[in-house]
């Protein structure tokens, strides 16, 4: 699911093909005549995503048995890792470009399969499960609210152009990224390039985890609800998968440098829903100051997290070398360090890589707000203080 600011957005072009082609949109074949301009060369997640749409639709004959004791009302979706049946060339492709996906995103520790296959609507099952062949898509580039066609292929190999804003009348598999499994390596990798900055700087410039005292309490601020609003998007976009950036000042040594934790979001999937986790977003003692700004981003293909962590380390201690005296301006200097970073953002940010989704900016310690709106109007929260005491 796309969660999009009320923003104004620099939008990618999307390559196409210069070929005729025969195509079905929501099974009403029309003729498309130099619809692409040009093909994609360059590697991308889309163009791989592209690639293994295509393998498994033409092999589809060839695990349709498994795949059908394998999909069901309650589980929609298979990873590919626990794909089974499929012929050794095709194993061995799909493989190749998951790793291909890995490079891109910057997330290469582990090799595990991060390629999910998930039926696109519970109303297709019933005409799936009853013989019909489906067709196997993926989202393309660009940010979904624009898109028009969705580009899908059959078991023949045959191009199909599905309406992006009408579900299809026919079965469709789509190819995409476990999101919840990239974002939980993509977080490691940040993390671990943060830490290594800290390590070398000498100071703890950057952070990543909340730090802990054994018998003090802890000072923390809570998330008791929590919405994001809603849009019109495509009905081939997953749930969404959320993060928070939260960004202050250093409490170590006497030099003014950044501190950033990065928090999961795991339940935040849907947009126009209230959710109340209780999760604590801020551990004061990590911040020299009583004041924090809070980014939300939203998690999607094209991110590369080891370009992300380096976009954010070199954007937050930019900002600080810029500022003659941070220690006259106090926690004042916490809304600049956020629009650097915000603002180190490259265009393709706002299409579909991670997106930022809004920031709340000067949350104070021992503050609570109530229905507070961020930014970009586009999340609504209530926080709360929330000390917790030391075992006795």
């Amino acid at each position: 699911m796309k969660l999009i600011p009320s923003l104004t957005l620099t939008l990618a072009s999307i390559g196409l093909f210069s070929t005729s082609l025969q195509v079905v949109a929501n099974e009403s074949k029309i003729e498309v005549t130099s619809l692409y301009q040009k093909e994609v060369l360059s590697s991308s997640i889309a163009h791989e995503k592209r690639a293994i749409s295509k393998e498994l639709a033409i092999n589809y004959k060839h695990y349709r048995r498994h795949l059908k004791s394998q999909v069901n009302q309650y589980q929609l979706s298979v990873n590919l890792e626990n794909f089974h049946y499929l012929d050794p060339k095709t194993d061995a492709n799909i493989k190749h470009l998951n790793q291909n996906i890995r490079q891109l995103k910057g997330i290469t520790k582990y090799n595990s399969n991060i390629i999910d296959l998930r039926l696109a609507n519970t109303k297709m099952l019933g005409q799936w499960q009853a013989g019909q062949s489906p067709l196997f898509a993926y989202a393309p580039e660009g940010n979904d609210t624009q898109w028009t066609y969705i580009e899908a292929f059959d078991e023949a190999g045959n191009i199909h152009l599905l309406d992006a804003h009408v579900v299809p009348d026919r079965p469709v598999f789509i190819i995409e990224l476990n999101n919840e499994q990239t974002m939980k390596e993509g977080i490691e990798t940040m993390r671990s390039m943060f830490n290594s900055a800290k390590n070398n700087n000498g100071i703890s410039t950057l952070s990543s985890e909340f730090s802990a005292s054994a018998d003090e309490p802890l000072s923390t601020t809570a998330i008791k609800n929590i919405k994001l609003k809603n849009v019109e998007e495509s009905w081939i976009s997953g749930d969404a998968e959320v993060y928070a950036i939260v960004s202050g000042i250093s409490p170590e040594n006497t030099d003014i440098a950044p501190q950033l934790d990065i928090l999961e979001f795991p339940y935040l999937d849907e947009a126009d829903t209230n959710y109340s986790p209780n999760q604590i977003i801020v551990q004061w003692e990590n911040y020299r100051w009583q004041a924090v700004d809070i980014l939300l981003m939203e998690n999607d293909d094209n991110t590369n997290y080891k370009d992300l962590a380096g976009t954010i380390l070199d954007a937050a201690e930019a900002v600080l070398r810029l500022i003659p005296d941070p220690t006259v301006q106090g926690y004042a200097i916490i809304p600049q360090l956020t629009n650097a970073i915000i603002q180190a953002m490259p265009d393709s940010w706002w299409t579909n890589d991670d997106d930022y989704l809004d920031v709340f900016y000067t949350i104070f310690e021992n503050q609570t707000y109530t229905n507070h709106k961020g930014a970009s109007n586009n999340a609504t929260v209530d926080l709360e203080p929330l000390v917790i005491q030391p075992r006795n």
